[in-house]
């Protein structure tokens, strides 16, 4: 029996919520997964579907998948909308600067401004993920994902 690595492109998870519902997420390029903006009662056919609309691109802690995380489901072939590249946006609370992500040696310095609505460039922790899913569901903010705005910096 071959092992299927957990990271692997184009990788379902499947993400229980507090309500019973299901969500789901794939993997894009570890650590970053995108999630469906859809819940679902039971498990549904495992396409790319699921991900139309997609609710938010995230970075996620390694162990979020796997023997004690979100159990792989399936896999699908990834389409250009699910696989585009977000911005992420960098605070340094030191010197206080705003930056865009682009990597670890080349972030591009910008105006906080630039910054409003995007992803703080920062791993989650599978229940934050699971929460905020859940509270996208409920129509209401989700309190990890407002204390990381730019805005709130």
């Amino acid at each position: 029996m071959v092992r299927r690595k957990h990271w692997e492109l184009g990788n379902v998870v499947e993400i229980g919520l507090a309500d019973g519902s299901l969500a789901y997420g794939v993997v894009l390029a570890s650590p970053l997964m995108a999630f469906g903006r859809e819940t679902h009662g039971s498990r549904p056919e495992i396409t790319t579907a699921l991900f139309t609309p997609i609710a938010f691109r995230l970075w996620v802690m390694k162990y979020a998948i796997g023997k004690n995380g979100w159990p792989l489901v399936g896999q699908i072939e990834l389409t250009p909308e699910i696989v585009r590249a977000p911005t992420f946006y960098k605070f340094d609370m030191i010197s206080k600067r705003f930056y865009h992500y682009v990597d670890c040696v080349n972030d591009v310095p910008v105006d906080r401004k630039d910054c409003i609505g995007l992803e703080c460039a920062a791993a989650w922790d599978p229940e934050h993920v699971a929460q905020r899913l859940l509270d996208e569901k409920l129509g209401k903010p989700s309190k990890h994902a407002e204390a990381m705005k730019a805005e709130n910096r």
